[in-house]
């Protein structure tokens, strides 16, 4: 394995990621700065998705779903699940904000996974409501279309 010294000591590093490495860690000219887009772009996709988790929750219960989590359940009847979640959102974003750049990088990529899922578990749920109604729809007959008996 190919390696390289860094402050004259041999690391366990391959030449080949140390760049990557370097970024990651926000070492050199440019990583502070990629670590710094990174984390922008992950806190913008938390709230993207948690919006998308609203609008897509709301349609499902339009649209003849049920919530299957009983907290926002209970949130959802007391008109509470919009502000509790911009609460909780605010608090993941303060979180990583607190924290080094590594582990809010971690903390956002693990959120945006959790939502992720929530999310296209929400897309699945509007595309099987979707398809029940489509089989149990009465077909509509115009008043035009009616045949009259003479």
């Amino acid at each position: 394995m190919i390696t390289y010294a860094q402050s004259s000591r041999l690391t366990a590093r391959p030449l080949f990621f140390g760049w990557l490495w370097k970024i990651f860690r926000g070492g050199g000219i440019y990583g502070s700065h990629i670590m710094k887009a990174a984390l922008f772009a992950v806190t913008l996709l938390i709230i993207i998705l948690n919006i998308l988790d609203v609008y897509t929750t709301r349609l499902a219960l339009e649209q003849g779903g049920y919530e299957a989590n009983p907290l926002v359940r209970f949130l959802m009847r007391n008109h509470l699940f919009i502000p509790v979640k911009a609460a909780v959102v605010t608090a993941v974003i303060m979180l990583m904000a607190a924290s080094d750049q590594h582990t809010a990088l971690l903390t956002g990529v693990f959120c945006c996974l959790i939502y992720l899922a929530i999310v296209g578990n929400n897309f699945r749920t509007l595309r099987h409501l979707k398809k029940r109604s489509s089989h149990h729809a009465v077909p509509v007959v115009r008043a035009s279309q009616k045949k009259t008996l003479l």
